[in-house]
């Protein structure tokens, strides 16, 4: 049976620290994948260098995407003055309505064309979806990829995650809130942290819970991946003394 202690500014009696195994993992990550099979031009990013929402990252081969736009925009302006001279022949009944629907409908076919094309001209850069780092390049300049190859895997920048097991009793006093410690050694520093997400499942064989966590801050000593101990303080069952008599 654990000692009891009284944690100042609590008000409350509270047990021993408990502890548990934890990972830390980033803020978010994403693998960016190619959205066109073609060449890469250019990559602005090396692994491990930041970049800011919105950055320009990957820049592919784009001559034919281009030559397709300019394309479709030219047939959509024949289109239109095709459609122009229907209708001005039409107010004076030298064209069938038929004729005139057509062209119409020429013209509506050729703007979603250059629609398409525009579609395949901005798959030809890949931007940052938020501020944050590389964490690593699957591709090089001038490799030819497939769609939806891997290009590059991300890292949010933003305060981390902590993820971890524990015993399904702790349910009774874990809420989301509930503060806690982070640390990389027994004897370093203890870094703080907040539970904000528990899980509705135990797990029925290692019969414990997810618990999910996020860090006060940004800690630059800690990186995703890294795997240390929480460090909890439970609450006293009501009726125990403080001071364990």
């Amino acid at each position: 049976m654990c000692s009891l202690v009284w944690f100042h500014g609590f008000g409350t009696a509270m047990a021993d620290s408990l502890s548990q195994q934890a990972l830390l993992e980033p803020a978010a990550y994403s693998t960016l994948s190619s959205r066109m099979a073609g060449t890469i031009e250019a990559i602005h990013v090396r692994e491990g260098g930041a970049f800011a929402r919105g950055d320009l990252l990957v820049v592919f081969d784009c001559a034919m995407p281009k030559a397709q736009l300019a394309k479709e925009r030219a047939d959509l302006q024949t289109a239109e003055k095709k459609h122009e001279v229907n209708r001005r022949m039409a107010e004076l009944d030298s064209v069938s309505q038929m004729e005139l629907a057509l062209s119409e409908a020429m013209v509506q076919k050729s703007r979603a064309d250059v629609g398409i094309a525009r579609v395949h001209v901005n798959q030809c850069d890949i931007r940052a979806p938020y501020d944050g780092r590389v964490s690593k390049r699957h591709v090089q300049p001038f490799d030819g990829v497939a769609a939806g190859a891997p290009v590059l895997d991300i890292l949010a920048h933003g305060p981390l995650k902590v993820s971890m097991y524990v015993p399904w009793s702790w349910s009774s006093w874990l809420k989301v809130g509930i503060p806690f410690e982070f640390r990389l050694k027994e004897d370093g520093p203890g870094h703080p942290a907040h539970v904000t997400a528990v899980g509705a499942r135990v797990d029925p064989a290692s019969q414990t819970l997810g618990v999910w966590g996020e860090m006060t801050g940004t800690v630059p000593e800690l990186l995703a991946g890294m795997s240390g101990t929480a460090y909890f303080v439970a609450p006293v069952p009501p009726g125990i003394s403080p001071h364990g008599r």
